[in-house]
């Protein structure tokens, strides 16, 4: 499990979580929130353009690789895409030709590639990715 270092803005208002992880097993996005909680935070969730930038070079700078979860998901009865951190849902980072139809995936992820922008999918929820794990304690 790889630590990340935190970012902070001014006035003293953390941007990215201080304790963020990526796991070593991959797992499926209701496992992956699992493991999360059972380390006292969420999936990471990049709800903003700063967020998700900082994010990026946190993780190429670990040389993160793989495809990993991201807190984000399809409600099940409206089909809108909503954080697990219960953030503003208005921002999003997503690939070509994403999110795709809801019956091909109904969790995001992003492929982490050291160097890119770590842009999101959508991919079915038994899907196995690692857990990027975030909190802000």
């Amino acid at each position: 499990m790889a630590l990340l270092r935190s970012a902070v803005a001014l006035r003293s208002c953390s941007l990215v979580p201080p304790h963020s992880y990526i796991g070593n097993q991959a797992m499926s996005w209701q496992q992956s929130c699992e493991y999360c909680i059972r380390k006292g935070s969420n999936l990471i969730s990049p709800s903003s353009s700063v967020y998700q930038s900082l994010m990026a070079k946190m993780l190429t700078d670990v040389k993160a690789q793989g495809q990993a979860w991201i807190g984000l998901r399809r409600s099940l009865i409206t089909m809108a895409w909503y954080w697990q951190s219960e953030d503003d849902f208005g921002f999003t980072d997503w690939d070509k030709d994403q999110p795709d139809i809801p019956e091909k995936g109904m969790c995001a992820s992003m492929l982490m590639t050291p160097g890119s922008d770590y842009t999101w999918s959508s991919d079915p929820c038994c899907s196995t990715k690692l857990p990027v794990s975030a909190t802000s304690s």
